[in-house]
């Protein structure tokens, strides 16, 4: 069973999946969860989006000054808890 096994596992190949996503200026929300280091980026239906987690309070700041520039001047910037 384990050779069965470490056969597949040998022969696997990892398939690399790209999904196009909305462009920028259709994301109008900002959602700042600074506790959690977490920035979502979504429409006004927080479902469409996505989200990015940092490691880094420094890496975090910086995402943030990028998206004020890639994302239309209409966006809205929240600070608040992201709970998914």
């Amino acid at each position: 069973m384990s050779l069965g096994a470490a056969k597949f596992l040998l022969g696997w190949k990892n398939e690399k999946k790209y999904e196009k996503s909305r462009p920028w200026n259709e994301y109008n929300f900002v959602t700042v969860d600074r506790p959690s280091s977490v920035v979502v980026i979504h429409r006004t239906d927080k479902t469409v989006g996505f989200e990015t987690r940092f490691e880094n309070k420094k890496n975090l700041e910086q995402y943030l000054q990028l998206l004020k520039e890639a994302l239309p001047k209409t966006a809205v910037f929240t600070e608040d808890t992201w709970p998914y």
